[in-house]
């Protein structure tokens, strides 16, 4: 795993403008990149959310667990 971190618009952005104009997109390409829950329809992998007044199923609570553990570990020392 090697994180990659965009160095951000400086503004107040919405996440999803600013992961194409910012180049971030293009420098990822294809590869499988996660995001915070601030992305949707960007194709990037996000938290799994819960519809108004439902739970989530436990099989989506895994996959949110392994999200936030993967996020968790990209705050380690970046890949050379």
């Amino acid at each position: 795993m090697c994180p990659a971190f965009g160095l951000g618009e400086g503004t107040a952005r919405n996440d999803c403008k600013a992961w194409e104009e910012s180049g971030d997109k293009a420098a990822v390409g294809k590869t499988m990149t996660i995001a915070d829950g601030g992305y949707p329809g960007t194709g990037l992998v996000m938290p799994h959310r819960r519809r108004a007044g439902e739970g989530l199923p436990e099989w989506m609570q895994e996959h949110n667990r392994s999200h936030r553990q993967v996020r968790a570990a990209s705050s380690a020392p970046s890949c050379a």
